[in-house]
């Protein structure tokens, strides 16, 4: 028996992650369910940035205020996009069943097919890669503190772990634990909308394929079914459309918090990067900037592909063979193209858009910030 491909294949390991980090909740165990969310999200996603924003009023020098900042920004930035994936979240597992529609179309095509599969083969490397980068990151931080004989984070903790060994071992156990469960969900935050953003990217490729190959049978399909074809190809665009109607507000949200942070942090860390003389400082900035601008620019790359597949729809209307079919194939067919003519795109906080030249201007607002302070 031949087994349906499904793109939701994709998400499997972003939300098995956001449910054992209490942002999925089972079924099943609702009630239950809540109480370890709120321990999770209270004791982790908002206690971690608390503790360094209160520890930036006790900083003794400007490197650990510097430190201090791009930390406490970045994982603010983090718990504010778990805020509105909660509220998002049902929006979000609601563009599924526009993917199932989509996908039930794929099995149709073995070409169409085996393409998804290389996609969501890619997006499992995407998720190595983006472990691998964010577990050098933090493996930075730590031998780096560890080394130096202080902690990994500038964080305020209710007592004085310089007074003894245990307790400093104890503090930089708690932070250790606490800063891998926060790059995990971090790490989810920023590599969902890469694969959701991904794997529409090839739907509509396939879309477009299969529009521009109507007509083009050796008079094998009759007129009739060449336009219950077409129907099925508008319906297809009709579901992509939805697809993008509830992922919009959740990618708009948390992007839109990202191009804010990544501005402020990109410029504090290059600046500390820059000023300060302190190597393992110089290898932890290096990676922290590296994990920053990766944060970014994936979606940014890929939000632009849609916006020249969405076009390219047009063109892949126009380049069936309409011309044999009759009156009522044709009448479609220009209205499908004028449906065709707006790209699929996405704003964060419904203003800026996200593609390439957004992340460019992203680079030389940071960089203008850093000219700035680097002057005084």
């Amino acid at each position: 028996m031949m087994v349906k491909f499904d793109s939701t294949e994709a998400f499997r390991y972003v939300w098995i992650i956001w449910r054992i980090f209490g942002i999925h909740p089972f079924e099943k165990y609702k009630k239950l369910y809540k109480f370890y969310s709120l321990f999770i999200n209270i004791g982790i996603t908002l206690l971690s940035p608390l503790q360094l924003i209160v520890q930036g009023f006790f900083v003794e020098s400007f490197p650990e205020l510097m430190r201090n900042m791009s930390t406490s920004i970045e994982l603010t930035s983090c718990s504010l996009q778990v805020v509105f994936l909660l509220i998002y979240r049902k929006s979000l597992l609601k563009s599924h069943q526009y993917l199932h529609e989509l996908d039930s179309r794929v099995d149709e095509n073995p070409d169409d097919k085996k393409y998804m599969q290389q996609v969501i083969k890619n997006c499992r490397r995407i998720y190595v890669i983006y472990q691998v980068l964010f577990c050098t990151t933090l493996a930075t931080y730590g031998i780096s503190g560890a080394l130096a004989g202080r902690l990994m984070l500038e964080g305020w903790l209710p007592f004085d772990w310089k007074s003894s060994r245990n307790l400093y071992v104890l503090a930089f156990g708690y932070q250790f634990v606490n800063s891998c469960v926060q790059c995990t969900i971090n790490l989810t935050m920023d590599v969902y909308s890469v694969f959701y953003t991904y794997v529409i990217l090839g739907h509509i490729k396939c879309l477009a394929k299969r529009i521009a190959n109507i007509g083009y049978d050796n008079g094998q399909m009759t007129s009739q079914q060449n336009y219950c074809e077409l129907i099925r190809c508008v319906n297809d665009h009709r579901n992509i459309l939805d697809y993008f109607s509830y992922l919009s507000p959740v990618i708009s949200a948390t992007i839109f918090i990202q191009f804010i942070v990544t501005a402020f942090v990109l410029c504090i860390t290059a600046l500390c990067f820059c000023m300060f003389d302190d190597l393992s400082f110089k290898v932890t900035s290096f990676c922290y900037l590296t994990s920053i601008l990766i944060e970014v620019f994936p979606c940014c790359y890929l939000l632009s592909e849609i916006m020249e597949a969405s076009t390219n729809l047009t063109t892949a209307v126009y380049s069936c063979n309409w011309m044999e079919q009759d009156l009522k194939f044709r009448k479609a067919i220009i209205i499908f193209m004028q449906h065709t003519q707006k790209p699929n795109t996405i704003n964060a906080g419904n203003m800026i858009p996200i593609s390439l030249p957004t992340f460019m201007d992203l680079i030389r607002v940071s960089f203008s910030i850093f000219t700035l302070l680097s002057s005084f």
